[in-house]
């Protein structure tokens, strides 16, 4: 092959496309965050159908939110270079940008992490008191069939 052939291809980054998808994945980390409020209440209120509802809601905003990140996948495969093309203005607003979103994310897992704990505690609460249960009703159950094979005795004499 001829050097005269060869054609250097670079990709070219579109720092505004950068920008506008950071802040798209900001916009989407911040819907979830709304969304933690909803949940905490829903597994404080026992109340699974609500919870289930606030999944559902974070599923759709994931979905998007990893869309967005695919699209990043390129600026970040090639990071170094993309960052060195950036105007000082724009990095400055990608470098605030990236650290909003790693703060939404943090705050995120962290109430993720402590919803989870809140809903194993009750998990236990729940599977002690059913257990509690089910000895009471053994016992009752018990009772009743001593009782069963025992015809009762009724004296009928004065004392």
């Amino acid at each position: 092959m001829n050097e005269a052939n060869v054609v250097a291809t670079e990709t070219v980054y579109d720092a505004n496309e950068l920008i506008g998808l950071l802040d798209q994945q900001l916009g989407h980390c911040r819907l979830l965050h709304t969304l933690l409020h909803r949940q905490r209440s829903a597994i404080t209120a026992d109340d699974p159908q609500r919870l289930l509802d606030v999944l559902e809601q974070r599923r759709g905003i994931l979905d998007t939110l990893g869309e967005v990140s695919e699209s990043l996948r390129t600026y970040q495969a090639d990071w170094s270079r993309v960052r060195e093309r950036l105007t000082d203005t724009e990095r400055r607003r990608v470098d605030e940008l990236a650290r909003k979103v790693n703060e939404e994310l943090a705050g995120i897992l962290k109430t993720d992490e402590e919803d989870a704990k809140l809903l194993a505690a009750r998990k236990s609460l729940m599977t002690r008191e059913m257990s509690e249960l089910k000895t009471g009703r053994q016992a009752g159950n018990a009772y009743a069939m001593d009782g069963a094979e025992q015809p009762a005795q009724v004296e009928w004499t004065d004392a």
